[in-house]
C-alpha cells in the first residue's frame, strides 16, 4: 500500500521564548480578489506569484514527500490564485512558469510520484 497526501505538509518551527508551532512548509504566495479587480496587480507580479508558488511546490517535493516515500500528492487549486481571472495566457507570456512546471513534472517522472489537483 503506498501514502497519498492532500495539499499541506506540516513541519514543526520553533519560536523564540515559545512553543514551537506547525506550520504548511509549502510556501505559497497568495493574491487577493479586492486587490485585483482594483488593478492593483501587473502582469508580472502575478507571474512572479506563479513562479514562485511553482518552485515552492518542487522544494516541498524534493525535501518532504519523496525522501518520506509518499506515492501521490494532491496539489492545492491555489497554486495558481485567479488563475480564472487571470486567464491561460499568462502561462504563454511568463516562460519561467513552465520551466518551473516542468521541473515538477520531471521530478514526480523521476520519482513515480503522482500528481492530482483539485478545482478550488
Amino acid at each position: 500500500m503506498s501514502l497519498g497526501v492532500v495539499c499541506h505538509w506540516l513541519v514543526e518551527r520553533s519560536r523564540p521564548r515559545s512553543a514551537p508551532i506547525m506550520v504548511n512548509a509549502l510556501d505559497e504566495k497568495k493574491l487577493m480578489l479586492g486587490v485585483y479587480r482594483a488593478g492593483g496587480y501587473t502582469r508580472r507580479r502575478i507571474a512572479d506569484t506563479y513562479v514562485h508558488n511553482a518552485e515552492s511546490l518542487l522544494a516541498l517535493l524534493r525535501d518532504y514527500v519523496v525522501p518520506a516515500g509518499v506515492k501521490c500528492y494532491r496539489i492545492s487549486s491555489s497554486l495558481f490564485p485567479l488563475s480564472d481571472l487571470v486567464g491561460d495566457d499568462i502561462f504563454n507570456e511568463y516562460a519561467r512558469i513552465i520551466d518551473a512546471l516542468w521541473k515538477i513534472g520531471d521530478l514526480a517522472r523521476a520519482e513515480g510520484l503522482r500528481l492530482t489537483m483539485h478545482p478550488g
